[in-house]
């Protein structure tokens, strides 16, 4: 779903060549954002597919808004969203960039006036920074989503640390 308004839920190799052809740009700085919505899929056995999936496309709606000209967006599982964002030069820039996405969820569900919460979980990698392979840097970003998870934080930017302490687990 790079920038558009349908839902369509694109594979992990069609995101991963996505974010292949944006290393390739020069001067590239790109920023992968695994932005998974925990327990929705709870609220989607609870309720039905029909209110989740008005949610999710609400958040799809808010991410693309938040997007930049180069940014991407696409929905890669479930609940679970890639985002590629270009220009964020440091941590400080991602963390505000989380934050952010934070919010948004709060505007969908207060939007919506969705009768769930749902807390999304992010995990980040950068190139140059972490990687300089679209599989790679996708893989950190899961490391880091999962990082974040153990940590029972909103989201975690990767290190080589926490990639060490996952793999000790």
């Amino acid at each position: 779903m790079a920038q558009s308004q349908s839902l369509n839920q694109t594979d992990a190799t069609v995101f991963a060549q996505l974010v292949q052809r944006m290393l390739a740009e020069p001067d590239a700085s790109i920023s992968v954002f695994i932005v998974d919505m925990d327990d929705i899929s709870e609220f989607l056995a609870q309720s039905g597919e029909y209110p989740g999936t008005t949610f999710l496309r609400g958040v799809a709606k808010l991410l693309v808004r938040m997007c930049g000209k180069n940014d991407k967006v696409c929905l890669i599982g479930d609940s679970t969203f890639g985002v590629v964002l270009t220009g964020l030069s440091s941590s400080v820039d991602r963390t505000l960039a989380a934050e952010k996405i934070i919010r948004l969820r709060d505007a969908a569900i207060h939007e919506m006036d969705a009768p769930f919460r749902t807390s999304p979980c992010i995990g980040i990698a950068s190139y140059p920074d972490h990687s300089s392979s679209a599989e790679d840097l996708i893989h950190k970003a899961k490391l880091a989503l999962e990082t974040a998870r153990l940590k029972e934080e909103p989201y975690f930017i990767y290190s080589t640390d926490s990639a060490e302490t996952l793999s000790t687990e």
